[in-house]
């Protein structure tokens, strides 16, 4: 298959496109009607097979609507007051949309090539400003994730902000990053959506897992918290060499089902000594690399112990750190034991450190598998003050086998 995408295909698909957008309506919410995600659909089919495959690669399995759908709503929402007390605006009566033709050839042009550079940074909140002071100069978690503190001079420089508009809703603040705070950033190569999509996704499941290693290594603690305006990704999009224009930015809650969390200094790494800390965190940060080169299972169960966090009922909280045990030290073929024994078995020679220590995890681990049993098969409805302790500890097992994990690799 070429390297390259078949452009004069693309060029077919221009009158298509131009027909979609000529037949789409905006309402008074500044929305498009529908009507437009079945005309793109049809304009997918005319898509020659070698290009469809890498669309997909890029984008999604829908390619031209979940790329051209959002650059139109983008700039609808992005550039336009609201449109007050109206319904099904026709779309080309908007001056900004009102020249097909070109808007097409625009839209191809980009679709031709969909893919950039982004530097996407999240915003670690009262977390950050505890930790600028260690990360000054930056602390590379992998080659493409970092812990970062900008100066005003590289903000300036280097990250052009969006502008407030006073008459439109969708911008009610600039999305500017901020000086003299830790940020985590992600460099990214591909395509990133304006919507939630795929690669959002992505770096949300990223992040968590991140967030899982600084929580077992009691840099962090995270629980679930809702309105904090802080807790987001602001994505920017490389124009040149140390040049980054404003792509996005998404809150957490708006690709995923979880809440946003409520991250803070983990007490532990508060209470000791300055210098002591500031080793620390950089050695713990030295395990990444480590920790991402590790199985695919014990970083999807990072995922499942984090969504733990996120959840505030505490039957589910319950449920998603047992389905993360279960995935780091489960098996179809429990070979006649049954999965609870082997869960306990495996994790008390993994993690215990003399016989005795052993014995206790098995049995701590007997007493919380009747909690899960107690949850899913009695209808239990609230963890009583013991069985919330069982949750406790089945978290602080799950943190010590991935530390566990991570010294099997080291040494």
């Amino acid at each position: 298959m070429s390297d390259s995408l078949d452009y004069k295909n693309l060029i077919e698909l221009k009158p298509a496109i131009e027909k979609s957008l000529m037949e789409s309506t905006v309402n008074n919410n500044n929305s498009l009607d529908i009507e437009i995600l079945s005309g793109l659909n049809e304009i997918e089919s005319c898509l020659k097979p070698n290009n469809r495959i890498r669309l997909e690669n890029m984008i999604s399995d829908n390619p031209v609507r979940d790329f051209i759908f959002p650059e139109i709503y983008y700039q609808l929402r992005a550039e336009l007051p609201y449109i007050e007390n109206k319904e099904n605006v026709p779309l080309t009566s908007i001056e900004i949309f009102s020249d097909t033709n070109s808007l097409a050839d625009e839209l191809i042009t980009k679709i031709n090539k969909p893919t950039a550079k982004y530097k996407v940074f999240f915003n670690l909140g009262d977390v950050g400003r505890y930790l600028s002071p260690f990360v000054n100069k930056g602390i590379a978690i992998s080659d493409n994730i970092d812990i970062i503190c900008l100066t005003d001079e590289q903000i300036n420089n280097e990250y052009k902000a969006p502008h407030s508009k006073s008459n439109n809703k969708y911008f009610e603040k600039d999305f500017q990053l901020q000086p003299n705070v830790a940020y985590l950033q992600i460099c990214y190569d591909g395509y990133l959506s304006y919507f939630g999509g795929p690669t959002k996704q992505k770096l949300y499941d990223l992040f968590k897992e991140i967030l899982v290693i600084l929580n077992s290594y009691c840099i962090v603690s995270v629980s679930a918290r809702q309105n904090n305006d802080n807790n987001q990704f602001i994505a920017f999009k490389e124009k040149s060499k140390d040049n980054y224009i404003f792509h996005d930015y998404f809150y957490i809650e708006s690709i995923s089902h979880t809440p946003i969390p409520r991250i803070e200094i983990h007490s532990v790494f508060k209470g000791w000594d300055k210098n002591y800390q500031d080793d620390y965190l950089h050695s713990v940060c030295k395990l990444f690399p480590v920790y991402f080169n590790l199985k695919d299972k014990v970083k999807c169960a990072a995922r499942w112990l984090m969504n733990s966090y996120l959840i505030e009922n505490q039957l589910l909280q319950y449920i998603l750190a047992i389905t993360a045990i279960e995935t780091l030290l489960g098996d179809q073929n429990t070979g006649g034991v049954g999965i609870k024994n082997l869960i306990a078995n495996r994790l008390a020679y993994a993690i215990g450190t003399s016989d005795f220590e052993r014995s206790e995890i098995i049995s701590s681990f007997v007493d919380i598998y009747k909690t899960r049993c107690k949850i899913v098969h009695d209808g239990c409805e609230k963890l009583t003050e013991d069985e919330i302790k069982n949750l406790d500890r089945l978290r602080y097992y799950i943190h010590c086998y991935i530390q566990y994990e991570i010294k099997l690799h080291i040494l």
